[in-house]
């Protein structure tokens, strides 16, 4: 799997504002079209993903997969774009500021 990025604006109330629009080869058509922050992580069969929703001001933390390129929203909802991977007990996890660790995979 191939990921382009093409840069986009900001996001109102974001300091630190690098943002994406992406797309992939072979085409993951749900990944088109969204805004992406530039914080990821990868486990040997996904690569993990910051997808901004306007509709309800919110992050969700996304997942697109290697082997049969798909998207899957892993939890929705979140208020903040502070998180950060890495492992718990030999686990890829997903720190999200305020919530249980996430773990991957």
């Amino acid at each position: 799997m191939t990921l382009y990025n093409r840069n986009a604006a900001t996001t109102r109330g974001a300091n630190d504002s690098a943002f994406m629009y992406l797309k992939s080869y072979p085409e993951v058509f749900e990944l088109e079209r969204k805004l992406y922050a530039n914080w990821f992580t990868t486990t040997r069969t996904a690569i993990y993903l910051q997808q901004w929703d306007a509709a309800t001001a919110s992050w969700s933390l996304v997942c697109i997969t290697f082997l049969e390129p798909e998207l899957k929203i892993i939890q929705s909802q979140l208020t903040t774009s502070n998180w950060v991977s890495g492992y718990e007990n030999g686990q890829p996890v997903v720190f999200i500021n305020g919530e249980t660790a996430l773990i991957l995979d």
